[in-house]
């Protein structure tokens, strides 16, 4: 922000440390130090992201005009430091006002030390699951990616004369193996990114701020494909679907990155207006597989238990799962049952990790190694 603002009637107001944004307590104890001891008027006023800024007037009503006297007095100790140094020495102050005790940074050390083991082991298991499955499987099975083409104007295929020929074109063979495996390694890559000397100092930086880029950037990655190699072990091979189902998973994910960066910790309310917005472009993917199947299975007459059992298994799970997630994001930043955002993050890692091994497993022992 820059320039004057009117906060009081005839009273002028500017930007203090160009339009910085300081956390609540840095802005409050900033404007207190300037009515103190430069004897200004100063406001506190709410920015983006969740910081603050500091308005800053002229002097304060009713200031002491100083006495005229030819006595003898004792003059103030003179100030050492230059104005710049002064702010600086100000701003120091004010932040060791806000740091944690001593045993609470000892506490959170700890814990961020068993969450890097933690992401470690995690990291192995995804890894290894991987290599299991690239290894082991079955590279044979394939999955056919079609679409459905009309040779000629819109609506000729259905035309009562000269109809054109509806095309069903084989696009693309999937090798499963290889797709269940991607996801596992996927996970496997950004935990080993995150628990590495050279990111895991911004990782943390990036948790203390309430958020995770690496995470959100990982799973629109590894669920979009989870929920793609769902849809075509359920029948929903249409290359068109796929691609849309695949944006609207990835959009639900980009949204739950969008609602971290609008909730700091130090925000004065909770606004889950992303949140609820990934919710609904999230449940884009599931009815279009759940809507393919019922219809598909309804028009054709075919009996729901066509389907093996273990696809269905597996597609009740796995939305089951994906709502979790949603729900341990909403209780994140709710503060229900989940204290803080550190206990969130593990619940993440824990929770991806149930989701893969049980998609990649079932998908093995039923298919891959047939």
């Amino acid at each position: 922000m820059v320039g004057p603002r009117k906060l009081e009637k005839d009273k002028t107001f500017v930007p203090a440390e160009r339009g910085r944004l300081f956390s609540k307590g840095n802005a409050v104890a900033y404007a207190n130090d300037r009515r103190e001891d430069d004897n200004q008027l100063a406001r506190v006023v709410p920015g983006r992201e969740g910081g603050f800024h500091v308005y800053v007037g002229g002097e304060r009503d009713g200031k002491m005009e100083r006495s005229i006297d030819t006595g003898p007095k004792e003059l103030p100790p003179p100030r050492t430091m230059g104005g710049s140094q002064y702010r600086k020495g100000v701003q120091e102050a004010l932040n060791r006002m806000n740091d944690p005790p001593k045993a609470k940074q000892t506490e959170l050390a700890e814990r961020y030390r068993r969450l890097r083991i933690y992401s470690f082991i995690v990291a192995c298991v995804h890894l290894a699951a991987g290599i299991f499955m690239i290894a082991l499987a079955n590279s044979d099975f394939t999955i056919g990616i079609t679409s459905t083409f009309s040779a000629g104007p819109p609506g000729c295929a259905e035309a009562s004369i000269d109809p054109c020929e509806r095309v069903v074109v084989k696009n693309y063979d999937v090798i499963l193996a290889y797709w269940v495996a991607g996801f596992s390694l996927l996970s496997a890559f950004f935990h080993f990114l995150t628990v590495s000397p050279w990111f895991f100092e911004s990782y943390v930086n990036n948790l203390e701020r309430g958020r995770n880029p690496y995470r959100w950037v990982e799973y629109s990655l590894s669920s979009t494909l989870m929920i793609l190699i769902i849809m075509l072990v359920a029948g929903v091979s249409n290359l068109a679907a796929l691609i849309a189902a695949g944006f609207a998973n990835a959009s639900m994910i980009l949204f739950g990155w969008l609602s971290e960066i609008m909730n700091p910790p130090e925000r004065d309310r909770t606004d889950l207006t992303a949140f609820w917005f990934g919710c609904i472009a999230g449940f884009g993917a599931w009815a279009a597989l759940y809507g393919a199947l019922f219809i598909n299975l309804g028009q054709l007459g075919v009996p729901l238990d066509a389907i093996p059992v273990f696809v269905w298994v597996i597609i009740a799970t796995q939305f089951a799962l994906f709502n979790i997630f949603a729900l341990n994001h909403y209780l994140q930043f709710k503060g229900i049952f989940v204290k803080d955002y550190l206990q969130g993050e593990r619940n993440y890692i824990t929770l991806s990790l149930i989701a893969k091994s049980l998609l990649a497993w079932s998908l093995y022992v039923n298919t891959l190694i047939l």
